[in-house]
């Protein structure tokens, strides 16, 4: 274990920088379900209560 922590001692900073990242990547993995959740609820279920450009935007965008 030593020769792996002092291999790894001058990428100190950029292990931790990986680290960080690569939680913040599985925070937004796990957003991405919500996000469709959201489009599907609020613009395929219910295209009637907009005008088509509104609908469109809203579906290509995910803004509503």
């Amino acid at each position: 274990m030593s020769f792996l922590s002092s291999y790894l001692k001058p990428y100190r900073k950029t292990l931790i920088a990986t680290l960080i990242l690569a939680g913040i990547n599985q925070v937004f993995s796990l957003m991405d379900p919500q996000v469709l959740r959201w489009l599907i609820d609020n613009y395929l279920t219910t295209p009637d209560k907009r005008t088509a450009n509104e609908y469109l935007m809203g579906i290509l965008m995910g803004l509503g």
